[in-house]
Order: structure tokens, then sequence, then C-alpha cells
């Protein structure tokens, strides 16, 4: 049987759009954390993840034990030129840090 060439670039479009699916979800997930699935289908890093100190806890443990203290911590940095990138502006130029 003689597949018409109509099908054939139907059927290679198909096959690249769920290749291109996949890639961008594993690129999610890689990125940006983004696993939803997670939940249902846990990895290896998720079983093994144990929350061992609670971060409130020891927040209080501090307070409590240096409460008479009294600490003032600032940081300046200085200005710093930066060049950004925008996909909709391009590049543009300005200051970071640090007051002008």
């Amino acid at each position: 049987m003689k597949v018409s060439l109509k099908k054939l670039i139907i059927g290679i479009a198909i096959v690249i759009f769920f290749v291109a699916v996949l890639l961008s979800g594993a690129t999610l997930d890689r990125l940006y954390g983004f696993a939803p699935l997670d939940k249902f289908f846990p990895t290896a890093n998720t079983i093994l993840q144990q929350k061992v100190v609670n971060e409130d806890s020891d927040v209080i443990d501090v307070v409590k034990n240096v409460g008479p203290s009294v600490v003032t911590v600032s940081a300046q940095t200085p200005p710093q030129q930066v060049i950004q990138f925008s996909p909709f502006g391009g590049f543009t130029q300005g200051t970071q840090g640090g007051s002008v």
C-alpha cells in the first residue's frame, strides 16, 4: 500500500509535536522545579527528603537565647551598571544596588 505524502507529513508533524511536548515538560521540571506529578509518582529525591528542623523553631530558640541583646546589621552595596534583556524590549541598561 502506498502512503500518500500528505499523511506522511502529518505523521511526522505529530511525532515532532509529541517530542517537543515531552522535552518542554522535562525542561520545566529541571529548571523551575515544576513537577505536578511528583505527588502521584514521587522520585527517589522526593521520598528521601525529610524535614528535620523547623525554621520557626530555630528562630524562636535564637530569640530566647539572645533576647536581651540588640543587634543592627546593615549592608550597602555600591551602585552597579547592569545590562538586562527583555524579550519584549530588547537590551536595557540601568543601575542596580546602592544609592545613586
